[in-house]
């Protein structure tokens, strides 16, 4: 596993640890990230390569972060489309990572 690989794991573990210790997961997307994160884990566990979906997942939660503090209501809904979007393709890549 590259170094980029290993910081966008530290990266989304400690966003998802964030979301689960004292900070609420209160809207979907939120549950959606950890549901992922959460599969993503199991994959890696049997030896899966999740780079790329990892990859995806970090820019989801980028996405979701930015997306809080914007306040132009169309870009904010914009961002937190796209974030959606790029959690969707990691659930569709999770089964076939798990095999």
């Amino acid at each position: 596993m590259g170094k980029a690989a290993i910081l966008t794991g530290f990266y989304i573990v400690s966003t998802v640890l964030a979301l689960l210790a004292g900070q609420p997961a209160t809207t979907y997307l939120e549950k959606k990230v950890r549901e992922a994160y959460l599969n993503l884990a199991k994959a890696e566990e049997k030896g899966a390569n999740v780079s790329e979906a990892a990859l995806k997942l970090n820019k989801a939660l980028q996405l979701l972060r930015l997306a809080k503090h914007e306040e132009n209501p169309e870009k904010r809904e914009e961002m937190l489309k796209e974030a959606e979007k790029l959690i969707l393709e990691v659930d569709k890549l999770t089964p076939k990572l798990a095999r």
